[in-house]
């Protein structure tokens, strides 16, 4: 994780983007929010779920030009049936279902 240094090198805000990983296999990798330290992730992203119970990894990065740095993870494991249903997930650090990794 970035633990506040500077994002870019020129001292600008993350460019953030997120991928979706489920039962570790990356399925869907979002296009890149630039310089924002806060970013929506618009849809939709043609993930395949086995079943309730799968494990959904969501990790945003900060792009950059060599190395992506790590910017914020969660995860739930194992992912709720009435998640799987609901086809839509919001991610906070109080999100029910989720621990930040």
């Amino acid at each position: 994780m970035n633990m506040g240094a500077t994002w870019d090198i020129s001292g600008g805000a993350p460019d953030l983007f997120v991928t979706l990983a489920i039962n570790g296999s990356v399925q869907a990798t979002s296009q890149v929010v630039d310089d924002q330290f806060s970013a929506t992730f618009a849809g939709p992203f043609a993930v395949t779920l086995s079943a309730a119970g799968s494990r959904l990894d969501l990790t945003v990065y900060d792009e950059d030009v060599t190395t992506n740095d790590l910017a914020f993870g969660c995860v739930a494991n194992p992912l709720p049936a009435r998640q799987v249903t609901a086809r839509r997930w919001t991610t906070t650090a109080a999100s029910r279902g989720f621990t930040r990794c």
